[in-house]
């Protein structure tokens, strides 16, 4: 392993350490605001109408905070800031703020004039109901300045990732979550009983939360070196080629949000209360996502982005490669752990209030379908930007576009086979085969691209990764069974809470038990290469 090697490995490890810190404080903080949420407005056409309007801002999030914005600059960032300086880079940032601006002050403007039409495009189910309409579409029309607040941080999450900061930016979005928590415990019962008028002081706590998430990181982007100055942007060349590269970077990267979004299309045909439980069910499955494979990514593209512009091939596919392991190491488990404890989870977090024991089972089986998919959701934000560090961003763009129509065959064909009640499972089912599909394929076209990747390698250390993420199922599932035998007939929150902890918490030391005592490659290696990870440069 040459020294290369090693130094790329040390700062992705001691990156995604950190990350994974900040990540786990801001889903946490995620998870008590949907216990909030649900409590105030239950699995209802309240929610389903936030739900729905919410989800072109927060989809754009998505796309940009975790995926196309950094999949298209940083590597640009850090290659100029290679060849011609910290000074250059800096200047890149700026040119890219001015036209981001221009972008999303007209993106804003046309959002707020075609919200019916926005709506009626992706919940066209609620057409039924005049109500629920017109509440989806002021919500929308409240909520989409959101997305210039989320792209502006986007951009600035960048260029601190490029520079190896990353702790910050993976904070940032527990602002506004504290934020909505902020709203649903003062502003929400100050604005009456009701809860569709309720859902606008949530609301105004999601778009202040999202200012404060762009304020946040102007501190240490001022105090790097950025200077805004006012000039026409795409003047630009490399302005231009991050643009270029961020049109199919955001359908390439949005494969698995299409897929949610056609499922959300679908289910505003099925009764009141479908959205909620499948959104609720694919958050669950997004918090091993975030905290390991949108932290791993995040950490290793700057890494990939540098190799490519040294042409070192071999540190490349070595360090893709610990990146992929990692993600293995950590969801698999996630993926056992979130199956047999969907049912107590989502019990503790969503049960009370107006939020029904019916309503909570049939999320904890929205959450089951979905949890299966965490792996390769999870190995998509790894393979993903790989294309755009090789410049080849053209084939995850055909790839995807084969993904949405499978998805969509997939969706409509599940959901006639299923019966009402549980209809809304053919959706959550079809995300997941798809995204096994989506991974696979990626895979297979870039070890086309740059060669072997140690595939037998990791087929040996994933087997043990099994064997381990097995035992711990074992152990999980047999204390289930004694604390069914041990519960109160009718069980509180505290008693489930110590329930989740415990069984959380053995869960975690079956599995690490295990692995070090199968001598596992990724223990040994993620501990060595955290300790001996050198200091991030400046």
């Amino acid at each position: 392993m040459t020294t290369s090697t090693k130094h790329s490995k040390g700062i992705l490890a001691r990156a995604a350490g950190v990350m994974c810190i900040a990540t786990v404080s801001s889903r946490v903080l995620g998870l008590l605001r949907d216990l909030l949420s649900a409590r105030l407005f239950g699995a209802s056409s309240v929610s389903d109408a936030f739900i729905v309007a919410f989800r072109i801002p927060n989809l754009l999030r998505e796309l940009l905070a975790e995926g196309a914005l950094s999949s298209a600059f940083v590597p640009i960032f850090a290659k100029v800031r290679e060849t011609r300086g910290e000074e250059a880079a800096w200047k890149l940032t700026g040119d890219m703020l001015n036209a981001m601006l221009l972008v999303l002050s007209a993106v804003v403007i046309a959002g707020e004039l075609s919200s019916p039409l926005l709506i009626h495009l992706l919940a066209p189910g609620f057409s039924r109901s005049h109500m629920e309409f017109s509440l989806a579409v002021s919500l929308n029309r409240m909520l989409f300045p959101f997305i210039a607040f989320m792209a502006l941080a986007a951009l600035f999450t960048g260029a601190l990732n490029a520079r190896h900061e990353f702790f910050l930016p993976a904070l940032a979005p527990a602002i506004t979550n504290l934020c909505l928590i902020a709203a649903g415990l003062w502003l929400c019962p100050r604005l009456g009983r009701d809860p569709s008028r309720q859902i606008f002081g949530w609301a105004l706590g999601a778009l202040v939360g999202g200012l404060l998430q762009f304020g946040v990181h102007l501190p240490p982007v001022l105090g790097g070196g950025f200077r805004p100055r006012f000039s026409w942007p795409f003047a630009d060349p490399d302005v231009r080629k991050i643009f270029r590269l961020m049109v199919p970077a955001v359908f390439a990267l949005s494969v698995t949000q299409v897929n949610l979004v056609v499922s959300q299309m679908l289910a505003s045909y099925l009764p009141h209360g479908s959205i909620t439980y499948l959104t609720y069910g694919a958050r669950l499955m997004y918090l091993p996502v975030g905290i390991f494979g949108v932290a791993i990514a995040t950490a290793v593209l700057p890494t990939l982005s540098a190799h490519v512009a040294g042409n070192r091939m071999g540190d490349f596919k070595s360090t893709l490669s610990f990146a992929m392991r990692m993600n293995v190491f950590f969801t698999v488990p996630a993926t056992v752990g979130l199956i047999l404890l969907a049912e107590p989870v989502n019990l503790l977090l969503l049960h009370g209030g107006l939020f029904s024991l019916e309503a909570t089972h049939r999320v904890a089986l929205a959450s089951i379908c979905y949890s299966f998919a965490i792996l390769t959701a999870s190995q998509i934000k790894v393979l993903v930007p790989c294309f755009y560090a090789l410049e080849k961003p053209s084939i995850p763009v055909r790839i995807g576009i084969a993904m949405a129509a499978l998805n969509l065959a997939l969706s409509v064909t599940l959901m006639a086979l299923l019966p009402l009640p549980v209809r809304f499972l053919g959706l959550a089912i079809s995300t997941t085969l798809v995204s096994y599909c989506n991974a696979s394929c990626l895979l297979w076209f870039l070890r086309r691209k740059i060669g072997p990747l140690g595939g037998r390698a990791m087929l040996g250390e994933g087997l043990k990764t099994l064997l381990s993420a097995a035992l711990m199922g074992a152990a999980v599932w047999l204390a289930q069974r004694a604390f069914e035998h041990l519960s109160p007939p009718t069980p509180g929150h505290l008693y489930r809470g110590v329930e989740v902890g415990l069984l959380l918490a053995l869960g975690l030391g079956v599995y690490f038990w295990s692995a070090r005592s199968l001598g596992m490659r990724e223990w040994k290696e993620w501990l060595q290469k955290r300790r001996r990870a050198p200091a991030r440069r400046p």
